[in-house]
């Protein structure tokens, strides 16, 4: 490659490293108009450092990459590289195994399996064990950050569903235009391939693409959604709107709801009194309390009721599904049974309700 061709790779790689740390600043931003508002999401704060310990890096070794440097200061830098990156991968592995410690038992097994390829990383092994040593640890970093968002992604709905899409291929182009401009396979092309500058151009350019799509994908949102129902979704109620009695109830938040057969006589009260004092032919859908939000809806035979401490991103869409299989599942019942007995032995009759929340909303139930 010409002196040209080197200075466009040189600056293209600069560039990247910019970008990158631009992205890790929208998380960090994002987190700390959260803190304002004591809603901090250590989740949000992980992916922003991660991104910056990434940008950082990834600038540290297109310096070292592009110049012909002493053996001491190259080794020097690329130490610098695996401890910046260590840091970032070890504050997002800890976070994630705690966030989700309840979900997934993993005692915290990953982030020292992730420590200790980062020691290995830094031990000065002969050639061969170094390359898969480095190879291990630069795997170890790349992995929380696809992973949280492959999960995320499975577990979300509607509009944030399709952008975390966008955002998860973003990182798989971000991470394929990096692998063949990084490392051996940088050397590797050079010395094989009759016209190396195109192909890490090209390398280059799928990676701005990646990071492009990772700024519209992760803009705006606040896509770590099981940490915000853990903490703000109350209870759910199923009542039915002829008889005016619950069929169905759980509490995710210990002694908020004080009597379900009081509640729900009075919404069902709340309600018929809202729509007579609006005039509205159109059913109410969210009532405003002091602490508390309820968020409504109406099927043809029962109302779905969702107590939460704040609106939750995807609950209209959760509302909706558990009231369509409710009324789906249950139709036959619902059109003509005993009420008394149903009274009886509610609980256990309309008990796989649990599991359509359960397979709507991934927290602990």
């Amino acid at each position: 490659m010409n002196d040209l061709e080197i200075g466009v790779l040189i600056g293209l790689g600069y560039m990247i490293s910019v970008f990158i740390f631009q992205l890790g600043m929208i998380f960090l931003i994002q987190w700390n108009a959260q803190r304002r508002k004591q809603a901090g999401n250590v989740i949000i704060l992980s992916y922003g450092l991660y991104f910056i310990s990434f940008a950082i890096s990834h600038f540290i070794s297109t310096y070292y990459k592009f110049h012909f440097l002493s053996i001491e200061l190259f080794s020097l830098l690329i130490i610098t590289v695996i401890l910046v990156r260590g840091v970032g991968g070890l504050i997002f592995y800890i976070n994630l195994e705690h966030a989700f410690r309840k979900s997934f038992k993993t005692h915290y097994t990953i982030t020292l399996t992730f420590t200790i390829s980062v020691v290995m990383a830094l031990i000065p092994w002969p050639t061969p064990m170094n390359l898969v040593t480095l190879n291990v640890f630069h795997a170890l970093f790349l992995s929380p950050c696809i992973s949280s968002t492959i999960y995320f992604t499975f577990n979300t709905f509607g509009e944030i569903k399709q952008k975390l899409k966008v955002a998860l291929l973003g990182i798989l182009l971000f991470y394929t235009g990096l692998f063949f401009s990084s490392g051996n396979r940088y050397i590797f092309i050079q010395a094989y391939f009759s016209f190396p500058y195109y192909i890490l151009l090209s390398s280059q350019i799928l990676t701005f693409i990646g990071i492009f799509l990772m700024f519209f994908g992760f803009r705006g949102n606040t896509f770590s959604l099981e940490l915000q129902w853990v903490k703000n979704l109350v209870s759910v109620h199923v009542i039915d709107k002829v008889r005016n009695i619950g069929l169905y109830h759980k509490d995710f938040l210990e002694a908020e709801i004080k009597s379900e057969d009081l509640f729900t006589g009075g919404i069902s009260g709340m309600i018929r009194m809202l729509n007579e004092i609006t005039e509205s032919k159109e059913n109410i859908d969210v009532i405003n309390l002091e602490k508390h939000l309820i968020l409504i809806e109406n099927g043809e035979k029962i109302i779905v009721a969702m107590v939460t401490k704040k609106n939750l991103l995807n609950a209209r869409y959760v509302l909706k599904e558990i009231t369509s299989k409710f009324e789906t599942y249950f139709k036959d019942y619902l059109e003509e049974y005993d009420a008394a007995e149903i009274m009886k032995s509610r609980s256990e009759f309309f008990q796989p309700t649990e599991m359509i929340i359960k397979n709507l909303i991934t927290i602990e139930m």
